[in-house]
């Protein structure tokens, strides 16, 4: 996030009030205050360790205010999170006339195992990444039903932009055309995902109405790549696209691409890699993959969090910009949507960056997520929410 504001500028009104003065404008600043952690200064304060603010205590402890905390005494990464209900919560609980007093979430590795749990009535909900095999199993089952929620998570394909060939905009325009769209999301996901061709969520404000993408083309893709070879562009080089190898779809979705890039005559190579190492690779254009599979999702809602982020010159280097792709018109539109406050300006202006964006065939965009969960039919109360895709437990209810 571009910084506009410092420490020293934030300050208690009253009891009830905090202000914040930015040191310049920045329009999406109200949609970013969900990230901002409010946390108890006293108990963390007596936590500090070496100056460093209570965080290694709070790795396994809270300070908040949250509705729910957590049982610290049965806490264990990865594996165990007991959550209490807050009855003094500042709220208060009075439009949940049945809250739930306490929550386990205890992790359970295998997708079919917690399926079975639900079916069992062992456990309320599952994740909501469902594969397709499950969905249908819980479809066909009593007292339990799949909810489906579209989100704001979208799949991606990066090109390095400044790197060859993909420094050539015919040439990505082959790629574009190469990848099978429809076969991935009807045949390989069974459809239960939404196409999204553009750099943003397709139901969020600031895509344009008349928003078009690219579509799987095997005489396009031949055609670009043909007129990519005419202005001297190298395709004799296998290139790369790294994977993450502990995400089927990921691999799916390169074997598609890799299929019809072969069509055209361009050879590609598969290379696993970890979530970790792929991003800290983005930092240069040497080290940045030619491309790369992974999704956005919703940090926080506003344009700002997919399209201003992944395609401001200003964050190369960050492995949301890993696309290395520099236009300044686009450059000045993003920085006229961050900064404008009008609502129609700033709608206005990240439409036309989407244009120049998906003319320019910058990435390969794929679908957004519809978030697929069993649910228990006595759970009531389920609201969906794109950050973190999934529900505030304190408006949940269990029935008999």
């Amino acid at each position: 996030m571009t910084p506009v504001l410092k420490p020293e500028n934030v300050t208690k009104v009253d009891e009830l009030t905090v202000q914040f003065v930015l040191d310049t404008p920045y329009a999406p600043f109200l949609s970013t205050i969900p990230l901002v952690a409010i946390v108890n200064e006293d108990i963390l304060t007596e936590e500090e360790v070496d100056g460093d603010w209570g965080t290694a205590w709070l790795a396994s402890n809270e300070a908040g205010s949250g509705a729910y905390a957590v049982d610290a005494a049965t806490y264990r990464p990865q594996e165990i999170i007991d959550l209490a209900r807050n009855e003094d919560h500042f709220y208060g609980w009075d439009d949940n006339d049945d809250p739930i007093d306490i929550v386990r979430a205890h992790a359970v590795q295998e997708t079919s195992t917690r399926v079975l749990a639900l079916l069992r009535g062992d456990i309320d909900g599952t994740d909501g990444y469902l594969p397709t095999d499950q969905v249908d199993r819980v479809r066909e089952a009593e007292g339990v039903h799949v909810a489906e929620d579209e989100s704001m998570r979208i799949m991606v394909i990066r090109m390095n932009n400044a790197r060859p060939p993909f420094d050539n905009l015919n040439f990505r325009k082959c790629v574009s055309h190469a990848f099978q769209y429809e076969g991935f999301i009807d045949i390989v996901l069974k459809g239960m995902v939404a196409r999204n061709p553009g750099p943003l969520p397709g139901n969020l404000w600031g895509v344009p109405e008349d928003a078009v993408g690219y579509e799987y083309d095997p005489e396009k893709a031949q055609e670009f790549c043909d007129a990519a070879r005419e202005e001297g562009v190298d395709l004799d080089r296998p290139l790369e696209i790294h994977i993450q190898s502990s995400l089927d779809q990921t691999t799916q979705s390169a074997q598609l691409l890799q299929q019809g890039l072969a069509d055209v005559g361009v050879d590609v190579e598969l290379v696993a890699a970890t979530w970790a190492n792929l991003t800290s690779s983005t930092g240069s254009v040497e080290t940045t993959p030619d491309m790369w599979v992974h999704w956005v999702s919703t940090y926080f809602v506003d344009p700002e969090n997919w399209i201003g982020q992944m395609y401001d010159s200003q964050f190369h280097g960050t492995w949301k910009a890993s696309s290395w792709y520099s236009n300044p018109e686009v450059d000045e539109l993003l920085a006229t949507a961050r900064t404008e406050t009008d609502q129609e300006t700033r709608a206005d202006a990240y439409s036309e960056a989407y244009r120049k964006i998906v003319d320019d065939a910058v990435d390969i965009w794929i679908y957004n997520t519809v978030a697929l969960r069993g649910v228990s039919d006595r759970v009531e109360g389920f609201k969906f929410s794109p950050i973190g895709s999934g529900s505030d437990f304190r408006w949940m209810s269990l029935t008999d």
